[in-house]
């Protein structure tokens, strides 16, 4: 996918937003995360990491009031000649309850010019029209420099916004060149794909009770010139993506009437430490604006982690995965989709904390209807 003209970064965007606005005894959390997969050598590598900050919010949903979060997952899975997932090894640490309550450095440097995040040994640095990721967390060493790969959609609105709409951020593809050492092993990546999410949330969310009885499904795919996003939430029978081709980006919702689209898991694989039953093979449909795409993807490695909050507990599993397929486009261009690489967040709800004879009860729902 080749560069396009982004709003982001802006040194702004380093610093505090929902808990720096929103009233102190509103619910709300911050993160800062960033995604970068891509080949190095031998290997298809997928690195993510997250830093979070909650508010002192008595109520708060994420359990420990002031909470500062920082998440690293890492997986280098053997790029063979025929894509299947395996159990594969992987890094994952921040995430777990007890881990909430670590003691760890989370510092905002505003520096004028850039600002830094100081998390752990790691650091996130905002340097427009750059963002640096330098350091060491959870055996994961990183030096990485991202630049915008395209613009940023954002979905939970303006931050100029958050008194209005409770919260603010986007998504934005990059590009990412650097280096990432993991298990004695160094990988080096050029040019490499991913995303950058910087987001503040208010009260108004309850995720267990949003993926309960339901899966979730968000990917992205990038080749030189083309990102597909595609993604699902079967609870509420939703399929929704986008694509972006050179100049032409088109976006495909069919419950707003643009388009239509189906994403088919066609395979699952036992899972044996988690024990899940894991999509691994799907088949995506998706055409708007005289725009077509097929696609067939198939998963060759996944980590995944937990979110724990008063209503329960949500897995959430990263999956590398690779494409084959074919974009056909309004103005006649075809082009083949061969071996590409892809990043896929699945999740759902695991267990509810409060069930009763009558059933579930979330309790951040409840929480929130007693405030209303």
């Amino acid at each position: 996918m080749s560069a396009s003209p982004s709003d982001v970064p802006q040194l702004s965007h380093g610093r505090r937003t929902v808990t720096a606005v929103l009233p102190p005894e509103e619910d709300a959390s911050e993160n800062a995360g960033f995604v970068v997969f891509g080949r190095s050598g031998d290997f298809d590598v997928l690195y993510w990491s997250c830093a979070y900050m909650i508010s002192d919010a008595p109520h708060t949903s994420w359990i420990v009031p002031g909470a500062k979060i920082h998440a690293t997952i890492f997986m280098a899975v053997p790029h063979e000649p025929e894509p299947a997932l395996g159990d594969n090894a992987f890094v994952r640490t921040g995430l777990h309850l007890p881990q909430y309550l670590q003691d760890r450095r989370f510092d905002i440097d505003d520096q004028g010019d850039r600002v830094i995040w100081h998390v752990d040994n790691r650091e996130y640095i905002w340097d427009p029209p750059n963002w640096r990721l330098k350091g060491e967390h959870a055996g994961v060493d990183i030096d990485l420099v991202a630049t915008a790969a395209g613009p940023a959609t954002w979905a939970a609105g303006p931050f100029e916004s958050i008194l209005e709409n409770r919260g603010g951020g986007y998504d934005v593809p990059i590009h990412a060149t650097g280096t990432i050492t993991a298990g004695g092993r160094t990988y080096t990546l050029d040019n490499a794909y991913g995303s950058h999410e910087r987001v503040g949330m208010g009260q108004g969310r309850d995720i267990i009770a949003e993926c309960y009885e339901a899966e979730v499904l968000v990917a992205d795919l990038f080749t030189e010139d083309v990102h597909i996003l595609f993604g699902q939430h079967t609870g509420r029978d939703m399929s929704f993506g986008r694509i972006d081709a050179g100049d032409t980006g088109i976006s495909v919702m069919p419950l707003m009437g643009q388009g239509m689209m189906s994403v088919t898991t066609l395979e699952r694989w036992h899972d044996p430490r988690s024990g899940l039953l894991l999509p691994s093979h799907w088949s995506v449909v998706m055409a708007a604006d005289g725009a077509k795409c097929e696609l067939d993807v198939r998963a060759t490695g996944r980590a995944y982690w937990h979110y724990t909050t008063k209503s329960g507990v949500m897995v959430m599993v990263w999956q590398l995965s690779r494409a084959n397929g074919t974009l056909y486009l309004a103005d006649g261009r075809k082009i083949d989709i061969v071996d590409a690489l892809v990043a896929g967040r699945w999740g759902r709800s695991l267990l509810v904390a409060n069930e009763t004879i009558d059933g579930p009860r979330f309790e951040v729902l409840d929480e929130l209807a007693a405030m209303a």
